[in-house]
């Protein structure tokens, strides 16, 4: 790579059995080229590989001159590859407590930066894998850096429902009753292996594997997830919508709820106010999210929804100003109402 061109790794590598040993086995790297120094990466596959149990460690190099003949647009060849070997072997120097390392994990505690991130009905919660109900905020995060606690200046400084209090991203606890009401479990769903669609980030059933079951949702809509769903025919969204049977496109800003806030389609063609990103939205409610039934043809072999989730459609990402590129892209705190 010639000299004083930048270049950005990522670099998977296996999680070390103990937080204090040292990297030794690299599983995987992906080198990207750009002159503004700006790091790109292949989101769906950094949260497959994330769920896998695998460490995300993100390296800026220099050039060292050694494929000084090499264009700059051209694709990376073997000689540039081996002159990412002194970053790799660097590694060797690092433990998990490093900076250099963020690490993907999936049990309760383990860091996270999206609900996908996390096992069974666990969300992120200010960073880290939890149950709704074990931070101070009760509130739901995607946004690594503006969680509950995180320094802030202004409310668009904060993800989701956080509002900006004394310097400090908090939750409105004078709304609401101050908190997301109680909904337990009602039951456990046992997976089965059948025809998914990926689409979308969705996550596919799994054999033997218990998923946890609600037939209600949080009483306060304060604290939502906002996740992403196609309702077109053919689309992640399975069947047509629970209201009307039908399929809709991309382009319209439609929303599925989860089933307790569903409520036996009550909510059915009403529009509902959604909050986000700092911008507020509308869309028309056409379908159920269901949390009870799940790992079927009709639910397109996806698990049980958590009780907490909008599932908008690609419009209603648009509207609220989240695009493609974005990494809370698929996974946002919302609040709504309606």
């Amino acid at each position: 790579m010639p000299d004083g061109v930048h270049q950005s790794l990522i670099l998977v590598i296996l999680v070390p059995k103990h937080n204090d040993e040292k990297f030794s086995v690299l599983y995987e790297y992906k080198p990207y080229r750009k002159d503004d120094n700006f790091f790109y990466f292949d989101q769906p596959n950094i949260f497959n590989l994330a769920r896998r149990g695998f460490i995300i460690a993100k390296v800026g190099i220099c050039g060292t001159g050694s494929s000084q003949d090499v264009p700059i647009e051209c694709e990376y060849t073997t000689q540039e590859l081996d002159d990412c070997e002194h970053v790799i072997k660097q590694l060797a120097d690092y433990s998990l407590s490093d900076g250099l390392v963020r690490m993907y994990g999936h049990c309760a505690g383990d860091p996270c930066s999206t609900y996908n991130d996390c096992d069974g009905s666990m969300i992120c919660l200010n960073g880290k894998c939890g149950d709704v109900g074990s931070t101070v905020c009760n509130t739901p995060c995607t946004w690594i850096d503006h969680c509950c606690g995180d320094s802030c200046s202004t409310y668009d400084d904060c993800d989701g429902s956080l509002i900006c209090v004394n310097g400090k991203c908090s939750s409105d606890s004078s709304s609401n009753g101050g908190g997301d009401g109680t909904c337990s479990p009602s039951g456990v769903l046992q997976g089965t292996h059948t025809l998914c669609n990926t689409e979308n980030f969705s996550t596919c059933c799994k054999s033997n594997v218990n998923y946890t079951q609600y037939t209600c949702s949080p009483s306060s809509t304060s604290s939502a997830i906002l996740t992403l769903n196609s309702f077109r025919e053919g689309g992640d969204g399975g069947f047509g919508g629970a209201c009307y049977g039908a399929f809709y496109p991309d382009t319209q800003r439609v929303v599925a709820l989860s089933t307790g806030w569903f409520n036996r389609g009550s909510r059915c063609g009403k529009m509902i106010t959604i909050h986000g990103n700092g911008k507020t939205t509308t869309a028309e409610v056409v379908d159920e999210c269901d949390s009870v039934h799940g790992c079927d043809d009709e639910h397109a072999g996806q698990p049980p929804c958590r009780n907490n989730i909008v599932d908008g459609s690609p419009a209603v990402w648009q509207a609220l100003g989240v695009s493609k590129n974005d990494p809370r892209y698929g996974q946002l705190s919302v609040s709504w109402n309606g």
